[in-house]
């Protein structure tokens, strides 16, 4: 019959299990905690886009006599270039999408009696779209107007077309056109929650218009809603890109919601991101950032008026003037986390 170990030995080892286990659950929690910490978003907290470059769009474009403020509006890419409106200037500024100066830099004239752009698509083909907002003050509402030139590299723009749309109050913020199957659409997307048609629509609107000619007249199609799937308390860009990918970007919020155009008509959420800079430099390489955010909680992203995508994984926007900001008339690359 075998004999065991000694009581003291055996005592020894008791209390050596007992310290190896202890330390064993300990390292257990702490790296749990830890994994809890930095790897799972809490719940209600939005994940935040990676700033790779921002640059001040008067670095970018040669200046134009008796304008002081560039206030960006609305931005599209299309090749190598971004195409940008403005709220103040009748001209499309172009820049290179690297965000660094270049010969093509510079100005198309637009050919319009209008002053300041809404929105802006460039089509595959150049053909380039703009809403225009007029303020008629002896009335109560706003009037969007459609222009459809053509974008040529060289030349000025052409208008060979103008469509008129009314919409009450608020007016149209961003627009977006996509192909699909033969049909052409249009989505204008409502500034804030007061587009009102025939007494009343959701929370976050964009309407969808349809045409099957080119040169045909655009038809209203539906009214797509956002409620639910990006509450936001304003809505001031749209972008939809040739895979059906929806990006929609919010001004007071500072966040943008990404969704995906689905084969029967409706939209699927794929999230939203907050528009920060908590992420500077991941994947930036010789990016810059205009200012740094000394205060963690205060929101350094006030006016961002516009969206385009730049590929599958990264968001080009522009912003608005804004007092004692350095976020602001300026040109932003992001990338989705």
């Amino acid at each position: 019959m075998g004999m065991g170990p000694p009581a003291e030995l055996g005592m020894s080892m008791e209390i050596e299990n007992r310290v190896m286990f202890s330390w064993s659950h300990g390292q257990r929690a702490l790296l749990a905690f830890m994994a809890l910490l930095f790897f799972v978003t809490p719940a209600g907290a939005e994940p935040a886009l990676i700033l790779i470059d921002e640059v001040k769009l008067a670095k970018l474009l040669p200046p134009l006599e008796g304008v002081k403020k560039l206030e960006a509006s609305g931005v599209a890419a299309h090749g190598e270039q971004l195409y940008i409106v403005f709220d103040n200037i009748d001209q499309v500024g172009r820049i290179a999408h690297t965000l660094r100066p270049h010969p093509t830099n510079g100005w198309l004239e637009l050919q319009s009696a209008h002053e300041g752009f809404e929105g802006i698509a460039v089509e595959a083909d150049g053909r380039i779209s703009v809403v225009v907002e007029q303020d008629r003050k002896k009335q109560a509402h706003l009037l969007s107007w459609l222009a459809e030139p053509r974008l040529h590299t060289d030349a000025p723009i052409h208008a060979d077309g103008m469509r008129r749309f009314r919409v009450e109050n608020k007016g149209y913020e961003g627009m977006a056109i996509h192909h699909h199957q033969g049909e052409e659409s249009l989505f204008l997307l409502c500034e804030g929650n007061r587009c009102m048609d025939d007494g009343g629509e959701p929370q976050g609107v964009i309407h969808r218009y349809i045409r099957n000619e080119r040169q045909g007249p655009w038809r209203f199609g539906e009214t797509l809603s956002l409620k639910g799937l990006a509450d936001f308390k304003d809505y001031s860009g749209l972008a939809i890109d040739d895979q059906g990918r929806i990006a929609v970007v919010s001004q007071k919020d500072a966040k943008v919601w990404i969704g995906q155009l689905l084969a029967d008509g409706q939209i699927e959420s794929r999230g939203i991101y907050t528009i920060d800079e908590s992420r500077f430099g991941e994947g930036a390489g010789q990016g810059r950032r205009l200012c740094g955010n000394k205060r963690a909680k205060k929101r350094v992203y006030k006016r961002i008026e516009g969206v385009s995508w730049l590929g599958r994984e990264r968001l080009v926007m522009v912003s608005d003037k804004e007092k004692k900001s350095c976020k602001s008339q300026a040109v932003h690359l992001f990338r989705i986390p």
